[in-house]
């Protein structure tokens, strides 16, 4: 009788071992290698603190285990000392007998600094998840390393967990082409694209051109336009324009201002340094576009805010190539589009990189989001005082002209100086409400740089993002973001593209700029469904 009840209580031990035995043996070993510091600061510290908040982020659910700091050192040995590449991240993830392995290496130049952070799976020998992300002082930091450490959190649970709740089933992201902050909005869905096209495209826009109720894409390049139709093939050609070749084309903006069922094209052209814009329309008898205003001296942009009717807008421009005056909507005049009312906008405001006045903030105040010069997103109230912006970079264009001042005669006749310059043309920006709850959100491009805006004058962008950001009562925060697009985003829309009454998503991306006349430049179009 003794010896059956021990058995019966070694049996109940048993019991109780072999499942706790069984749940460590599924946990998910992480191994953080050291980061590489690159500044001329002496800032080794930071080592150990990036080693400690990813940890921390990691170790939040009880299914993830990341491996003690000094066994990674001395595992390492002699490798410590050099820089750890994705290369040998398998071989080293196999010595420390680690699922995943987190690389990567902080830059930092003055206040500005770059993270660049990989995580890698040993076990499928590949990258996993990865992050490149600048800002402007350490205290943009943290923000950097909470993204890379849910990309990783749901990499390697499927979920999100939620801090300090261990096991916690987050939210689940089922888009795979964004990247959920606070809740998904977005139904599952996939993104289509483009062919390649060898050119060096800086606009695109969507519209009805030949007024067959269906609409196209257009994209334009330096001095070329493109018009493609929804076939068989998602982009058949349709038609082209050729303007000249000292033609520079700024912007495109589609809208049917003469009412007569056909989108005019609004080209921003400047030529020689000075602005040459013009208005086409699409002549379906003869096939070909027709230029119905030219030689216009104003910078046009379509503006739209949600539940209103889109508008077009102009502003004028001085002699040394800055934007002059307010903004005004465009009228028509005995067929020619002239600068009509001026809009309130706060004074000095620019064309480009801006939004129409709205609640942005949910305050009941006109507020506008804008691209500052320095590539800061700001939210500035009617009297032009900054009420929000925050260390990022926002934007980033590529898009400049060049402008010549026009030789004048001084009093008594001398010749004043010919000056020249470049002025850079700030992208589109925003403001929408795709899920319909009447709080609006800013729609903004991040075009991410290696050199992170240090040197004004060479401009390399290699990869982008599209964000959705949301007033949260102190900041413009994000609701989700695309995924790492490999390109620099030139434009982008949120346009009717496939003509079934939903808006989509469209985004002009140059994959890799024209380098010499046999290696030309390579462009597409993405088009990411958006069903709320």
């Amino acid at each position: 009788m003794k010896i059956f009840r021990h058995a019966v209580i070694l049996l109940f031990i048993v019991c109780l071992i072999l499942p706790l035995t069984a749940f460590g043996a599924d946990k998910t070993k992480v191994a953080i290698i050291p980061f590489k510091i690159n500044s001329p600061e002496k800032l080794d510290y930071l080592e150990g603190a990036i080693y400690d908040m990813i940890a921390s982020r990691l170790s939040i659910d009880d299914n993830i285990t990341v491996m003690e700091r000094t066994t990674v050192v001395r595992a390492l040995g002699k490798d410590y000392e050099t820089a750890t590449t994705v290369e040998n991240a398998e071989s080293i993830g196999r010595r420390l007998g680690a699922d995943y392995v987190i690389l990567g290496s902080l830059t930092k130049l003055g206040e500005a600094f770059s993270i660049d952070a990989k995580m890698f799976n040993v076990n499928k020998k590949e990258q996993s998840t990865a992050v490149f992300a600048q800002g402007s002082g350490l205290d943009a930091l943290i923000p950097k390393i909470n993204e890379f450490a849910r990309n990783m959190n749901f990499k390697i649970l499927g979920y999100i967990p939620k801090e300090g709740v261990a096991g916690y089933m987050g939210e689940q992201v089922e888009n795979p082409n964004f990247i959920f902050a606070t809740r998904d909005l977005m139904s599952k869905s996939d993104f289509r694209k483009s062919p390649f096209w060898n050119i060096q495209i800086k606009g695109v826009d969507v519209g009805d051109i030949d007024g067959d109720g269906v609409n196209e894409c257009v994209e334009i390049d330096r001095n070329e336009l493109w018009v493609y139709k929804r076939g068989k093939e998602e982009f058949e050609l349709f038609a082209t324009f050729k303007g000249r070749g000292a033609n520079n084309f700024l912007s495109l903006d589609i809208l049917d201002m003469n009412k007569n069922g056909k989108a005019e094209v609004f080209i921003t052209n400047v030529d020689k340094g000075r602005l040459a814009s013009f208005v086409i329309e699409y002549n379906a008898t003869k096939k070909v576009f027709e230029r119905i205003d030219k030689s216009i001296a104003l910078f046009f942009r379509a503006f739209k805010l949600p539940g209103k009717e889109t508008v077009m807008l102009c502003q004028r421009m001085m002699m040394d190539g800055s934007f002059y005056g307010g903004l005004h909507k465009v009228e028509i005049e005995r067929g020619n589009y002239v600068a009509g009312l001026t809009v309130d906008l706060p004074e000095g405001t620019g064309i480009f990189g801006i939004t129409l006045p709205a609640d942005i903030t949910g305050e009941g105040i006109s507020t506008i989001a804008r691209v500052a010069v320095d590539n800061h997103l700001q939210i500035r109230d009617m009297s032009g005082a900054v009420r929000w912006t925050n260390k990022d970079y926002w934007g980033g264009t590529i898009n400049y002209f060049s402008t010549t001042e026009k030789e004048e005669k001084k009093p008594g006749g001398a010749d004043v100086d010919v000056v020249s310059g470049d002025v850079y043309v700030a992208g589109r920006v925003l403001v929408t409400d795709l899920n319909h709850d009447n709080i609006l959100e800013v729609l903004v491009p991040k075009n991410i740089s290696k050199t992170m805006n240090l040197l004004p004058k060479f401009r390399l962008y290699e990869t982008s993002e599209i964000y959705n950001l949301q007033w949260d009562g102190l900041n413009l925060s994000e609701n989700w973001r695309s995924r790492l697009i490999e390109g620099y985003v030139a434009d982008f829309q949120l346009k009717d593209v496939d003509s079934d009454g939903i808006d989509e998503l469209v985004v002009a991306v140059l994959y890799s700029p024209e380098m010499t006349a046999l290696i030309p430049a390579k462009s597409g179009v993405l088009i990411y469904e958006l069903n709320f």
